[in-house]
């Protein structure tokens, strides 16, 4: 029995870990529906197909090579098309900090009256606290087990009454606007469901298992659990914005918007508790991506190092120094007033707008690589250029409308 529960314990802890929601969804998915109502729900159904089959991808591929993503890049492709990827999810990577950041100081403003500009320098120095800490099996799952206060969006969603017609139909049905900002919603919605450092971090994870083909398939499944929860919450988000802010015309500006929607189904004692569960998750998922931003970051100066041919240890130094810039950005941000609900969503965007890049590296290492899983081989190596073709054309459109 033991034996069995800890070949079991890998899908468990991550049915728990995956409840999570970071402010980045938390504000696309209610920006999205309170602006366009049940129309883009599609793009979580998209989403969640794609993640899947990355998910399914990358498992396989670190699995069977034992390496992460990167070394796989370097081992097979060289130096040059590391540093690329490398820098992409770098990028990527420092753009969603710094719109967590600043969305979590202004949470916290909200709930507790002090400035936002208080606060963004002490929830950096925490992230960066939690990030070193959360490596701990024990201390994740004690932030995944606050972060399940977040499910409290799923009794609310079900409460609202939405039209069933409307809602079944925003997942069929793709109806394109030219507006600039229906195309920067549709990449974040996009972008905060699966992004470079997803790759990377979910790679890293499994090329690290020393089981068999039954380890990986439990933790693959846990994998889609994770995902499959996301999608609930998002969806969930949604309901409650479009049919409690679309049919007035009201349109989420702040986070303060986010939270006053919830007040009258939640009252306060829920509100709190759901917007804890939120800033808990913040740190859970944040510091994935602050760790997984050290790992490309030791990559990519080593990668520098090598090209230039100068030595690694004249280099390292920028790696703690870009590291914290990255971190430190959101706080920076607030002190401008900056707007974190454009910022998170451009932040999701740009995730979007740069994940063909990974994307491509994944379809080639696919399709190099033999492995021993034939059954599902060629059609999920065809599924996967199709979405480097499809995620290519929704980043030359979203570069497009940047420049005009």
């Amino acid at each position: 029995m033991k034996y069995d529960f800890q070949r079991l314990k890998p899908l468990i802890l991550q049915i728990i870990a995956g409840v999570t929601f970071s402010f980045g969804d938390l504000v696309t998915n209610s920006y999205a529906a309170s602006k366009y109502g049940f129309n883009l729900l599609w793009t979580k159904l998209l989403s969640l197909l794609i993640i899947i089959v990355v998910l399914q991808i990358t498992a396989q591929l670190g699995f069977i090579t034992g390496r992460g993503f990167l070394e796989n890049i370097r081992a097979k492709y060289g130096l040059i098309p590391s540093i690329l990827c490398s820098s992409t999810i770098m990028i990527v990577n420092a753009a969603t900090v710094a719109a967590e950041i600043a969305a979590a100081s202004m949470l916290l403003e909200f709930l507790t009256g002090f400035s936002s500009k208080f606060f963004a320098p002490l929830v950096a120095l925490s992230l960066c606290v939690i990030a070193v800490f959360s490596s701990s099996e024990k201390s994740r799952l004690i932030l995944s087990s606050v972060s399940f206060l977040i499910i409290l969006v799923v009794p609310v969603a079900a409460s609202c009454n939405p039209r069933v017609g409307e809602f079944f139909k925003g997942f069929v049905t793709i109806s394109p606007h030219t507006s600039k900002d229906w195309i920067v919603t549709v990449l974040a919605l996009i972008g905060c469901v699966v992004s470079g450092y997803t790759v990377l971090f979910e790679f890293h994870e499994v090329s690290e298992d020393s089981g068999d083909l039954t380890d990986l398939t439990i933790k693959y499944n846990g994998f889609i659990v994770g995902a499959l929860e996301s999608f609930i919450l998002s969806v969930s988000v949604m309901i409650i914005c479009a049919t409690q802010l679309y049919p007035q015309g009201e349109v989420v500006d702040s986070i303060g918007d986010i939270v006053y929607t919830l007040f009258p189904k939640l009252g306060w004692i829920g509100t709190t508790l759901f917007s804890f569960g939120v800033l808990v998750s913040f740190y859970l998922s944040c510091s994935v991506v602050v760790i997984s931003n050290f790992m490309v970051l030791e990559e990519l100066i080593s990668d520098i190092a090598e090209v230039a041919r100068i030595r690694y240890a004249v280099l390292s130094g920028w790696k703690v120094i870009l590291a914290s810039a990255s971190i430190l950005l959101g706080a920076f941000l607030i002190v401008f007033n900056v707007n974190v609900i454009k910022l998170s969503l451009y932040a999701s965007a740009i995730s979007t707008i740069a994940l063909p890049i990974p994307l491509f590296f994944i379809a080639k290492l696919f399709g190099d690589v033999s492995l021993p899983i034939k059954f599902n081989h060629r059609f999920l190596k065809a599924v996967c250029w199709l979405l480097v073709v499809m995620l290519s054309f929704f980043s030359l459109g979203g570069i497009v409308l940047f420049l005009i």
